[in-house]
């Protein structure tokens, strides 16, 4: 694998994994990246195909890669590091949503929310952390979560509880970093809601879609949703040089939900 610098902007000296990056925020976060002149390793269960792919530039590669795996963690910072060492932003943008209240969820659907969005996460924080200490370099992890985090909705009892173990777990890595000494920050993005492909697919679903779009844009006193470009600009700042005093902490993205 073939890592290859892009020019003079924020992050072109940058290696940046970013998991779900095949579509939605991932994809956002990913074409911002690229655009910041980053080596960008789009790590999903399936290839972009909406992506602008940096192919000439060799600035960005696929890798297949599942988030609740941690083989499958270990073998992607073991294929950066054979070609290079220079890995050091990571954005947590896989994940995935199932409506579901408290009585209509099983410990099955519970189990399998918190796998994938919770553990998926904590096993990505906790490798590029290791990746990062033995390089010796510094580094910024943006974890994805949710407003239902801090504003959980009945209708989302498991990816409530789930994304709020995400921003737990932000708060916990940023502090463990700082007992340790490590120069890696760590903080998490709370979306409000956006119409990612996984959210389109539950709009589509219902009896009426358009009334359905209109009610969560009605749930924002901006009464619009979020934009996936939206979502990656405050990523990217958290990631930034720009951000160098700010570890633990999150930033809500989602047009006045939690204020109101």
């Amino acid at each position: 694998m073939a890592l290859v610098r892009g020019g003079d902007m924020r992050f072109n000296s940058s290696v940046a994994v970013v998991t779900g990056g095949a579509s939605g925020i991932g994809a956002a976060v990913s074409a911002a990246l690229l655009a910041e002149g980053a080596t960008v390793i789009v790590a999903d269960l399936v290839e972009p195909s909406t992506l602008v792919l940096d192919r000439a530039e060799m600035r960005l590669r696929y890798i297949h890669h599942d988030i609740t795996s941690e083989k499958s963690w270990a073998a992607i910072f073991e294929q950066i590091c054979a070609a290079s060492c220079e890995f050091q932003l990571l954005f947590n943008c896989a994940g995935i949503m199932k409506v579901a209240d408290v009585a209509a969820t099983d410990s099955e659907l519970f189990a399998r929310l918190m796998t994938v969005n919770a553990m998926g996460t904590f096993l990505g924080c906790k490798h590029a952390i290791a990746t990062l200490a033995k390089s010796g370099r510094s580094g910024a992890i943006v974890n994805i979560a949710s407003t239902s985090a801090v504003k959980p909705a009945a209708w989302v009892t498991a990816y409530s509880a789930s994304k709020a173990a995400v921003v737990n777990l932000t708060r916990s890595v940023a502090l463990h970093c700082t007992d340790q000494g490590l120069p890696i920050r760590c903080n998490v993005v709370l979306p409000g809601v956006v119409l990612t492909p996984m959210v389109k697919a539950m709009v589509d679903a219902a009896p009426d879609p358009a009334a359905a779009l209109e009610s969560l844009a009605a749930q924002h006193p901006m009464k619009r949703l979020v934009t996936p470009k939206e979502v990656a600009a405050a990523a990217l700042f958290l990631a930034s040089p720009d951000a160098s005093g700010i570890t633990g902490a999150s930033l809500a993205v989602d047009a006045g939900m939690t204020a109101a």
